[in-house]
């Protein structure tokens, strides 16, 4: 991180010093002399004083603050500026000048908002270094919104920071995936008009920086301005021909729209990490909250670093073949520290928005009490983020219930880069015996999916059995092997599911190894260069992580994929799923359950049923996601 001023060390340590001694001049309840209330009045007017001289100070730390912001955004070095803000915001934080960290949060949430910082024209190198370069802050905006809620609630009656944290969070998690949404869109339009609106795009783009030089020259680093007005009328233009730019890809769905859409036996769970040694917060909502209320987020006892670790311990031991008895201390704990304090009601559908490598936790195993199991008393679904679950949602109420023209649309291959698969041509086989109007390819090239994408656009049921890769140099893209030839070189990549996979599937099934998390984790102590198009001659600057979380969301980039291009509910898995017989027989039993009528959260949980007693490596780590 950039390095802190000793100097507001210093003028800090003088207020808080001041502060005290203000608050411990009035220490009696008695009833007060003539000469004790003069006394105390000259005390309440030497109060006073002492506000103002702390009002100046904190006037003149922000200044200083908002000085070395000034000389680097007008250098052209946008990316220092605003992590000048969060650097001295965060140090501010720490020695509890809220008023003044709050002035300088706000002010690095108008100049590093991730929805605007990450643009959807850049390359997907530039879209992971950016956001790597802004993932450690707007954490730590997050917390320290929801921490000021709970110190000075009276600073929050004018901020709201509520509401603030929770659009930060929702930003966080869906941040790249709006980028997928955007340019899915995009794909669909004609080739005249994909121009028309990349032009206002970017017009937009320079609005904004615009806007940022008008604040830097006025001094209005946090209120409205004069240009909003035109951000929001190109942004309406922007709409008319792309609606998702304004809906999935822009607006957050508060608190209150969340709780207008769940039914009555829904709880709805959205985690946030903050940073490695704060604990880890839940904001939970339910239909019978009051509509009008912000969210509450819980605190939860467990550490950052020591839920992600538990997590990726869990999921270790379980690909190595570990029973579900052998994971009951670490699922004991995920129990007691996290799950115990958000005060569930049972026999309710939950709905979890994860965050980072929650993606990859088996809710279903972690215990409940009475030799019960989470799977025995929830239905569990996972989310990318409050927003995509909303929409989703809303698509699924304003929609006409669809008839489909085909029950199901399966696709294998065996092939592979270093090894071949041996089953994936009967799991298409056998899962889709139990339907009856059906087009399948168990041994398929890219380009046969291709040529059945009109089929693929009326299946109500869509399975996909191969190998999942992550793409090369870029480490938070997967894409699915098939066959090459007829020009296509044999990788499904989301970019291409975006543009010609479109679909209205009520459930696409990805069986293959790791398609729920995200593979984008950067160690701690990593750097990433700031600001690489304006360097200073040969100097080069670099931001450092220091939080395990990484740069990216929860869930894979398949996954965003797919629901960019129309898929209501997707069957991912969380770890390394086995090539083998009993890997077939879950797959062709959760069809077979379908086809009988039950909803795809039914027919899992009746497959898992079938295979809890056998090592949770074969079924566990089968999970739902959408709505």
């Amino acid at each position: 991180m950039l390095a802190r001023p000793t100097t507001s060390i210093n003028i800090l340590s003088l207020i808080v010093t001041l502060c005290c001694g203000a608050v411990n001049a009035q220490s009696s309840n008695r009833p007060r002399s003539r000469q004790e209330a003069h006394v105390v009045s000259q005390t309440e007017t030497d109060r006073r004083g002492i506000k103002q001289r702390k009002t100046e100070a904190d006037a003149l730390l922000v200044a200083d603050v908002f000085g070395d912001f000034r000389s680097a955004f007008s250098s052209g070095n946008y990316e220092e500026a605003f992590l000048s803000l969060a650097d001295k915001a965060g140090h501010l934080y720490d020695q509890n000048q809220f008023p003044a960290a709050m002035q300088v949060y706000r002010a690095f949430s108008n100049f590093a908002d991730p929805f605007t910082t990450i643009d959807p024209s850049d390359a997907e190198e530039e879209l992971i270094r950016k956001s790597t370069i802004i993932k450690d802050m707007s954490r730590n905006y997050v917390k320290f919104m929801i921490n000021t809620h709970l110190v000075h609630p009276d600073l929050c009656r004018t901020n709201d920071c509520l509401n603030l944290g929770w659009d930060m969070t929702e930003k966080i998690k869906s941040r790249l995936l709006r980028v997928q949404l955007i340019n899915g869109a995009l794909s669909r339009l004609d080739t005249q008009e994909r121009q028309t609106v990349r032009n206002l795009m970017d017009q937009v783009k320079q609005e904004r920086i615009a806007r940022n030089k008008l604040r830097l020259e006025t001094g209005n680093l946090v209120s409205r301005t004069d240009r909003d007005a035109n951000i929001l009328a190109m942004d309406a233009e922007i709409a008319k021909h792309l609606p998702e730019y304004t809906t999935l890809a822009s607006e957050i769905a508060s608190p209150r729209k969340i709780r207008e859409v769940l039914a009555d036996d829904e709880t709805f769970l959205s985690f946030v990490y903050t940073n490695n040694r704060r604990y880890v917060y839940v904001w939970k909502l339910q239909r019978d909250d009051s509509l009008n209320s912000p969210p509450k987020p819980i605190k939860t006892k467990m550490l950052t670093e020591d839920l992600f670790a538990a997590v990726e311990t869990t999921r270790e031991n379980i690909v190595k073949g570990a029973a579900v008895a052998d994971l009951s201390e670490v699922l004991g704990t995920i129990y007691r520290d996290v799950i115990e304090p958000l005060g569930l009601s049972a026999h309710r559908r939950l709905i979890i928005a994860a965050d980072q490598n929650l993606s990859a936790l088996p809710f279903d195993l972690i215990p409940w009490g009475n030799d019960q199991k989470m799977m025995d008393v929830f239905d569990i679904t996972y989310v990318p983020s409050a927003t995509i679950f909303y929409h989703l949602r809303e698509n699924r109420h304003k929609g006409i219930p669809r008839a489909y023209q085909l029950d199901y649309a399966g696709f294998g291959y065996g092939g592979t880069e270093s090894g071949g698969l041996i089953h994936t041509e009967t799991e298409i086989e056998n899962a889709s015996q139990f339907l009856a109007r059906k087009v399948r390819l168990p041994n398929a090239t890219e380009a046969g999916i291709y040529r059945n994408a009109a089929d693929i656009a009326k299946a109500r049921y869509l399975h996909f059995a191969t190998h999942n890769y992550l793409v090369e140099g870029v480490d938070a893209s997967f894409y699915l092997l098939f066959g090459v030839g007829d020009g296509e070189d044999g990788r499904l990549t989301s970019r291409e599911i975006l543009s010609r996979l479109r679909n209205h599937a009520e459930l696409a099934v990805l069986s293959s190894c790791e398609t729920a998390p995200a593979n984008d984790n950067y160690s701690i102590g990593q750097s990433t260069q700031i600001d690489p198009r304006n360097a200073r001659g040969g100097y080069t600057r670099y931001v450092l992580s220091g939080c395990v979380c990484s740069y990216g969301e929860s869930f894979s980039n398949l996954t965003g994929a797919f629901f960019a291009a129309g898929s209501k509910q997707l069957l991912l898995t969380q770890w390394r799923i086995r090539d083998d017989a009993k890997t077939d027989i879950f797959i062709s039993r959760f069809f077979r359950f379908l086809s009988e009528g039950k909803t795809p959260t039914e027919a899992l949980k009746e497959a898992k049923r079938k295979m809890r007693n056998q090592d949770p490596v074969l079924w566990a780590g089968f999970i739902l996601a959408g709505d």
